[in-house]
């Protein structure tokens, strides 16, 4: 691995190239290695070479629990029958991820969500808009719960829906965006 390297290396148009690998030490054990490499060279020639190797085991592994992690909740919130969302609000207002369940309780798919940053709120049956309003005024009092509201559908149907919600704060502790799950409870108020 490390020939091939510095034969990259080795050309003057090269400046700098790195590549990652895994190596096995004296004990068995199995390591993520990154190699960094500079050239020194005047044009045309190359006067030598720098090479800097770390072991990135510990970030390698992190990324692909990560990754994995990534891939299990995309899994469960495509397949949840419940309505997930997270609504950002800073830079710009608007639907960061909705699920495809939404669809089935709205009627509207997640893309008519994305177009409309408005979209949830025009569901809200009127007698009910105060509630969304009241949550807008202050988020951290409705974080365990949100009441029962009905939603007009996209076929004109209406159902009840439950509300539950996570703030999200940057490092400043500026509300940032809302995660939330709805849940159609209309058999259940029936």
């Amino acid at each position: 691995v490390s020939a091939s390297f510095a034969e990259i290396l080795q050309n003057p148009r090269t400046k700098r190239t790195s590549m990652k690998f895994r190596a096995r030490d004296a004990g068995g054990f199995s390591h993520y290695i990154e190699l960094v490499g500079t050239n020194l060279h005047d044009v045309p020639t190359v006067r030598g070479i720098v090479i800097y190797a770390r072991d990135v085991t510990e970030r390698e592994l992190a990324e692909e629990i990560l990754r994995e992690s990534e891939e299990k909740f995309r899994l469960l919130a495509e397949n949840a029958q419940d309505l997930i969302y997270l609504y950002r609000l800073s830079p710009t207002s608007g639907f960061q991820y909705v699920s495809p369940s939404a669809t089935t309780i709205t009627g509207s798919r997640p893309e008519e969500y994305y177009a409309d940053p408005e979209l949830l709120f025009k569901l809200v049956h009127e007698d009910d808009r105060h509630l969304v309003e009241r949550f807008w005024r202050s988020p951290e009092a409705y974080v365990e719960g949100f009441p029962a509201q009905r939603w007009i559908r996209k076929d004109d149907g209406v159902i009840w829906t439950e509300q539950r919600n996570k703030l999200i704060h940057d490092r400043e502790g500026n509300l940032v965006a809302v995660e939330g799950i709805v849940r159609d409870v209309t058999d259940r108020k029936r």
